[in-house]
């Protein structure tokens, strides 16, 4: 966790967080959002603000790109009220959502209101686990998952242009992932991804950028150990990759025949007439 203060002209204090750095362990911890209702990073979220602001009257703006949205939104979620009560906004800035059981809190559904969620047009990471309340679609100059970075977010003087809703690969990968996890309990869940990142330590690097620099060196490596993994985590491997497979093309066989046929429909009034 890692976060900064930032004094702004109004005397008001604006708080961000910092989302997923270079390391796998920090990646590690965005896809625990699916099975944890606390990370680490959360709780050194939470303990940040209550050390930094407890007992002080200070307006706060709270905020984060990536996870340090996500972080933002759950440190105001469990402050003090004596903190809560001088947060003027938060703001998730493509930030994935909670666990049903955050979400359900009525700590959680008492600060939304002040929560301001932008996500771009193509937005997967946005769009994880759940959250309440409506999120501004903006436009993005990126491909894809690139759309994440924020550099690429596109704005008009001093507001990013607005778009009317999201992009069909972004609902389309938003209701695959959906569907894959209703499949999957949470120990399924967790031993997926522990399995992922021991697979990926295999190869001796510890951040993403060491890992793709030496990427050809590495996948004989991640062959291997594929190979070798126990039977149980190898069986549970296999199942939540097949219901992964499963559930996309489950999700782009509905999404094709809605397409035909709201396509047909229109096409039928407009003969009619």
């Amino acid at each position: 966790m890692s976060a900064v203060q930032m004094w702004l002209p109004d005397g008001t204090c604006y708080l961000a967080f910092r989302g997923t750095d270079d390391t796998f362990i920090g990646w590690k911890e965005d896809l625990c959002f699916c099975y944890m209702h606390e990370t680490a990073g959360q709780k050194q979220a939470l303990k940040y603000i209550q050390e930094q602001f407890h007992g002080k009257e200070i307006k706060l703006r709270l905020g984060g790109h990536s996870k340090g949205g996500n972080f933002a939104i759950y440190a105001a979620t469990f402050a003090d009220s004596s903190i809560q009560q001088n947060i003027v906004e938060i703001w998730s800035n493509d930030g994935p959502g909670f666990m049903h059981e955050v979400t359900e809190t009525n700590a959680y559904q008492r600060i939304q209101p002040l929560v301001k969620a932008i996500v771009p047009e193509c937005s997967v990471i946005g769009m994880l686990m759940y959250s309440l309340g409506e999120k501004k679609v903006i436009m993005s100059s990126g491909n894809g998952l690139m759309q994440h970075a924020a550099e690429t977010w596109q704005c008009e003087r001093n507001h990013f242009i607005v778009r009317e809703g999201r992009s069909y690969n972004s609902v389309l990968a938003d209701k695959t992932i959906r569907t894959w996890l209703d499949h999957l309990t949470m120990e399924e869940r967790k031993i997926f991804i522990d399995t992922v990142f021991d697979i990926i330590a295999s190869s001796g690097a510890t951040c993403v950028s060491e890992f793709n620099r030496s990427l050809i060196t590495n996948l004989p490596k991640i062959a291997k150990k594929l190979g070798t993994l126990p039977k149980e985590k190898s069986a549970n491997f296999n199942k939540v990759i097949f219901h992964l497979a499963k559930s996309y093309v489950s999700e782009s066989t509905d999404s094709i025949t809605k397409v035909v046929k709201d396509t047909t429909a229109n096409f039928m009034k407009q003969w009619i007439r």
